[in-house]
């Protein structure tokens, strides 16, 4: 058992989140027509989760090839060619609250849509809170959660350097990464878990419930997406035709 150190309260309640569903269903793009009529809403349910809470601060040495592409002239044709150089420099980055999932019961797809969470408005756990909702244990344990925290940090990391090489192009890119203030906290996020059916199949909804932030699955519409490919190679042959 691990007591959360802090908790964010619902700030969206259950009608608005409900409001917010059908909302989130009529704005999707390429999905069957009578989805936000037909779709019905069987559970909508307010859940604690746990998280785990990231804290470090990074100095990151990266060294890589900037490539800068050029025209030459061959043969009374023109050719691009690349310029290859190699380029270093420094990073330094600091991350603050990067939160992983402690649960194993919400599909970990859904999760980064719904993100952020103001990790800053964290009040002290009181088992007050959780009357009315349900709370899960924490079911991913810290050395687990640290190794996904710190896979995400890396990839962050290694974008940021990335788009520091002056050129548009590059490979071969290293990056070391030297770890500090390494920090850590438990905590539970509220969030509006909503089943819904169409058409006899189930599909899962997310609400954040302090943002109203969404996140969810649908149907999709091969109507609508053979029509989309199809005026799109109209519009590619008319283009081809008119250039020509």
């Amino acid at each position: 058992m691990v007591r959360p150190e802090g908790l964010l309260p619902f700030k969206v309640g259950r009608d608005q989140a409900a409001g917010v569903f059908r909302g989130w269903l009529s704005r999707l793009w390429f999905r069957p027509k009578d989805l936000g009529e037909t779709a019905a809403l069987s559970a909508l349910q307010g859940v604690y989760v746990p998280f785990w809470t990231f804290d470090a601060a990074t100095h990151s040495e990266w060294e890589a090839e900037a490539g800068t592409p050029y025209q030459v002239s061959v043969g009374g044709k023109t050719e691009t060619r690349i310029r290859w150089e190699p380029v270093s420099g420094f990073l330094e980055k600091f991350f603050d609250d990067v939160p992983v999932t402690a649960s194993k019961g919400i599909p970990r797809d859904l999760l980064p849509d719904l993100e952020p969470f103001p990790t800053k408005d964290l009040v002290a756990y009181d088992p007050s809170f959780l009357s009315g909702f349900l709370a899960e244990e924490v079911a991913v344990d810290l050395p687990e959660a640290l190794r996904e925290a710190r896979a995400r940090m890396e990839r962050e990391i290694r974008s940021a350097c990335a788009a520091r090489i002056p050129a548009p192009m590059h490979r071969g890119l290293e990056v070391r990464t030297a770890w500090s203030g390494l920090a850590y906290k438990s905590g539970l996020f509220p969030i509006w878990i909503a089943a819904y059916d169409y058409r006899g199949t189930p599909y899962r909804f997310l609400v954040n419930g302090v943002t109203g932030k969404v996140s969810g699955k649908a149907p999709w519409s091969a109507v609508k997406i053979a029509l989309a490919l199809l005026a799109a190679i109209l519009f590619l042959l008319l283009v081809s035709t008119l250039s020509k």
